[in-house]
């Protein structure tokens, strides 16, 4: 998406444009490399800033001053920098956000379809009987205990566990509501109503939307995960730096063209994003754009980890909000697990983005 308005901006300005990134030392979390390829291809004036936790941790501080509430999206942090970064030469920048809910790039939406054919397409007395069987197993039990066990060299994939409690989850009735809302959430229901003493899901269900599943998802995001999420964060992010950000993808005329083209031209036989993706091949070499899709993440896990990141140790010590709103066993839990190799890392984040807030504001 940036790179198709990198592209169309260019041919149409006289001198070459500014584009900026960020780069990740974590190889997992960095697409600067691609970023920097598209940027040379079209001749753009391109600059990048490497990110790391030491550089970051001024940002960390200031999260609840600059969202005012507790947000959890983790890519705050490197919208943020980036947005500084650009504030230094330009006032007034474009993103490309909207591109995934019009034209259906999000991996849901290829994924979300095949688990719900794959549950549909079980006879339901193998589902039930999985069910039961699931039912058996300690997997919440396993799944508490991931941390204590990998002290003493047992290792167990503590995302896997939490997949098999989302199947339990989604097993019963196999609706596409309840896999889109298995695959959205960090938390099972019984693990919010044990962390918070209740639970009721304040979101929408996606089928209320019309068309086929893959419509009502994009719908579904358009409607709420863009705006309270996405437009929030790329809103304070750059009006925290004096920036003006703007998303020509947002334009209401292409909104209403995107959400009147049938699926195949949004997803079709060049995947997701077909359409954009033909467009896109005419200003940039196909090989520099067909890769997995990746979003602007931090690598939350081991910046967490890092034995310079004192600051989760608030969240199980005396100086720690958390315990007047959140269970203190399961907070300290979680930070147990991460501490020990789990693959919790957002879910910690989430805590500790309260923690900080209510520290900040309360």
């Amino acid at each position: 998406d940036s790179s198709i308005v990198a592209a169309i901006l260019q041919k149409h300005s006289g001198q070459p444009i500014h584009t900026y990134t960020i780069r990740f030392a974590d190889q997992k979390c960095d697409e600067s490399v691609w970023a920097k390829k598209v940027a040379q291809h079209l001749g753009t004036q391109h600059t990048e800033y490497t990110i790391e936790l030491d550089n970051a941790r001024g940002i960390l501080q200031n999260l609840p001053l600059i969202f005012d509430e507790p947000f959890g999206d983790s890519s705050a942090i490197p919208t943020t920098m980036v947005s500084s970064m650009a504030r230094q030469e330009v006032k007034v920048v474009l993103s490309a956000d909207g591109g995934d809910e019009l034209f259906g790039g999000y991996n849901c939406y290829k994924l979300n379809p095949e688990r719900l054919k794959a549950i549909i397409g079980t006879p339901h007395w193998l589902r039930w009987l999985v069910e039961k069987g699931m039912l058996g197993l300690p997997i919440g039990a396993l799944t508490q205990g991931v941390g204590t066990l990998s002290k003493i060299g047992v290792s167990f994939p503590s995302t896997l566990l939490r997949k098999m409690l989302k199947l339990q989850d989604v097993l019963p009735n196999g609706s596409p509501s309840a896999i889109f809302r298995a695959a959205q959430s960090l938390f099972i229901p019984s693990e919010i109503d044990r962390l918070i003493g209740g639970y009721q899901d304040p979101r929408i269900p996606v089928d209320v939307y019309s068309g086929c599943y893959e419509e009502q998802m994009t719908q579904w995001d358009f409607q709420h995960y863009l705006p309270d999420d996405i437009m929030v964060k790329v809103d304070r992010a750059t009006m925290s730096v004096g920036l003006e950000g703007r998303e020509p993808m947002l334009d209401h005329r292409l909104i209403e063209f995107a959400f009147r083209l049938p699926l195949y031209l949004r997803i079709g036989s060049l995947g997701q994003k077909h359409l954009l993706r033909k467009i896109l091949y005419r200003y940039v070499p196909q090989e520099l754009i067909d890769r997995p899709k990746q979003g602007f993440t931090v690598p939350i896990d081991k910046w967490l980890r890092e034995k310079n990141a004192r600051m989760v140790k608030r969240m199980i010590s005396s100086e720690s909000r958390l315990g007047s709103l959140l269970d203190q066993d399961m907070v300290n839990r979680e930070v147990r697990l991460l501490q020990n190799g789990g693959g919790n890392g957002t879910r910690v984040w989430f805590m500790f983005v309260l923690n900080e807030w209510l520290g900040a504001w309360t």
